[in-house]
């Protein structure tokens, strides 16, 4: 079996897309028994990631990376000319595609990893419709988003495939596990829009240090919209200095950030992936999470779970249960729960099902 991978974000994006296909891309090379690899390169990003942070071996035959400055806007053109993505590699039976916007692909079966779903009733969906209806295979990262694109995306449920993420990559950047920040340090990680509730986190957290609480929050993510609201909020509370905003954190710099926080908060309602809370569970860290379906199905019993509509009216509520986590930090028996729960999820894991999906693709 020869697999064309889409890899151009592996190697220019930290976060998201990047993140995943460059530790499946990991995961897939050290498996004794893997595909062939064909790793599609092809783009003008910047490519930010130095070669250890992407793994891949040297003179590994079984591996080819192809690397084009074409931009990628020029793609559908070759592939009308006869150039798709799939004979830029030399030809694969099978290529999976990270993005919805991936490369035109012809001849060859394509599966498309789904991280995300646009609102229902929009353009994206529509696209997103169109696009997966010249899918083989989707594959997901909960049980809950198979049920969501079978249901939205009109897609055959035999042809969706779940495959968790893992959730080590920070703890093997890190090695050994620091000590937490001391004040203690409350972190919310991702962009700040109002969905993810930023204002409420605020709320909850200056409740805590009118009572007496001595902390800092620190919002680390890209503007999301809700940046107005939030900073009028934190002008007018004298604990407004508690608050540092990291609005692009470097990827090499998040492991030790996470790891040294006394607790993460990850409102996100809307997530199919629980990468982000898995991560810091797998650097000891508490979470105060969602109750969602992908986050129940991955968190429950080691992570705070709370009604994002509930958190959003009750500041005080979020606030007792944000409280509960961090006198949590330090208890060696929830330690060991958190970082239990995370090891259940590796990238090895994630490669194998991967490869399953691709092998029910091809013999469908």
């Amino acid at each position: 079996m020869r697999v064309g991978i889409d890899y151009l974000a592996a190697a220019s994006h930290g976060p998201g897309t990047g993140r995943y296909a460059r530790e499946l891309v990991r995961a897939l090379v050290r498996l004794p028994e893997r595909p062939e690899l064909r790793l599609f390169d092809v783009g003008r990003a910047d490519r930010a990631l130095e070669a250890r942070a992407l793994g891949l071996p040297a003179g590994d035959p079984g591996v080819r990376r192809v690397t084009r400055a074409l931009p990628r806007r020029a793609l559908p053109f070759l592939a009308r000319c006869g150039l798709d993505a799939a004979r830029i590699l030399g030809g694969v039976d099978l290529f999976h595609h990270v993005h919805v916007a991936g490369p035109p692909v012809r001849g060859a079966r394509q599966v498309l990893a789904l991280g995300e779903f646009p609102a229902p009733g929009t353009a994206d969906q529509a696209a997103l419709r169109a696009r997966c209806s010249r899918m083989d295979a989707l594959l997901v990262f909960c049980t809950a988003a198979r049920q969501r694109a079978a249901r939205e995306l009109d897609f055959s449920p035999a042809r969706i495939h779940v495959t968790p993420a893992g959730a080590e990559h920070w703890r093997r950047e890190l090695g050994g596990l620091p000590a937490p920040d001391d004040p203690p340090r409350l972190l919310v990680l991702g962009a700040t829009r109002a969905e993810r509730a930023p204002l409420a986190i605020w709320r909850a957290f200056e409740r805590l240090c009118v009572q007496g609480l001595d902390a800092r929050l620190v919002f680390a993510g890209r503007d999301g919209g809700a940046e107005p609201e939030l900073a009028s909020a934190l002008r007018a509370s004298p604990h407004a200095w508690r608050v540092a905003r990291i609005r692009e954190p470097a990827e090499r710099d998040l492991p030790g950030l996470v790891a040294r926080s006394s607790a993460l908060v990850h409102l996100d309602p809307g997530a199919v992936t629980a990468v982000t809370p898995l991560e810091a569970l797998a650097l000891g860290v508490p979470v105060v999470a969602s109750r969602s379906a992908c986050f129940e199905e991955f968190l429950d019993g080691v992570a705070e779970l709370v009604d994002d509509e509930q958190a959003a009216r009750v500041p005080s509520e979020l606030a007792e249960v944000t409280a509960r986590a961090l006198a949590r930090r330090g208890d060696p028996g929830a330690l060991a729960a958190r970082t239990a729960r995370a090891a259940q999820f590796s990238w090895e894991r994630c490669a194998r099902a991967t490869c399953a999906a691709w092998r029910a693709a091809l013999g469908a």
